[in-house]
């Protein structure tokens, strides 16, 4: 916005309100006063991480997670267009969780392989954090912010972070076929059984539009899938350990 100062005035229909007058530039400024993050949705996200955490560290076989989304966000519609997606999908299946993948410092990739900037860049942090948030409150939300400034801004919307570039081309041969993320939390499943439970997966869902890459899920081990850059494929570390003793 001009500085008054500049000679520039607001048309005589403008007026500056209190919100208008703070600068934005402090995290604090964005998350507590432009666009704070309500009781219902904070205190969900707070179960999503408790849940998720908890299925992680207890290994149970049927805890199932599926992390489905553009990875990069680009577009408001697509992303807005998914999260409806992936919320019919929470209520149509039981014993599995779809999270949502989506990450603010990501360059999105067009179809024709081109790059774009991050979304925040082009579209300011104000209006990408009222977008995470109308977001957080239909989906839990994961992914990665590189940037440790940027964590600021973003990290009360998200219920789990993703590390990425967890790159192993035994492990993508494998599993670059499925074009659902699959997340396994139980260590004694064999390589014969990640390939039927893919196909499972992809049974559950009448529509397969959503590309998934693979990447990393907290203490989960992580590969990226060769051509899909949105697959997402989580598989326990001792299983990781199991299938390349077998390779």
């Amino acid at each position: 916005m001009p500085s008054l100062g500049s000679g520039v005035s607001l048309p005589p229909t403008e007026t500056l309100t209190e919100r208008t007058q703070v600068a934005i530039s402090q995290p604090e400024v964005i998350r507590e006063f432009l666009c704070p993050l309500d009781e219902h949705t904070g205190d969900r996200i707070l179960v999503q991480r408790d849940v998720i955490k908890g299925a992680i560290e207890c290994s149970l076989a049927d805890q199932l997670f599926i992390i489905a989304g553009p990875s990069a966000l680009r577009d408001p519609l697509q992303s807005i267009g998914c999260m409806k997606w992936i919320r019919s999908k929470n209520e149509a299946l039981s014993n599995v969780r779809v999270l949502m993948n989506l990450s603010i410092d990501r360059m999105a990739i067009l179809s024709d392989r081109e790059t774009v900037q991050p979304y925040y860049l082009t579209h300011g942090l104000v209006s990408t954090r009222l977008h995470l948030l109308e977001l957080a409150r239909h989906v839990a939300l994961v992914g990665g912010v590189t940037d440790p400034i940027l964590q600021v801004y973003f990290e009360d919307l998200y219920s789990f972070g993703l590390f990425y570039d967890l790159d192993n081309d035994c492990m993508t041969n494998l599993l670059s076929n499925s074009p659902f993320g699959i997340a396994i939390l139980d260590r004694h499943f064999n390589t014969c059984q990640v390939e039927l439970l893919s196909r499972q997966i992809q049974q559950c869902f009448e529509v397969q539009r959503l590309h998934l890459g693979v990447m990393g899920l907290g203490q989960i081990g992580m590969v990226l899938s060769k051509g899909n850059s949105d697959v997402v494929i989580a598989i326990g570390l001792d299983l990781l350990s199991e299938m390349m003793d077998q390779i």
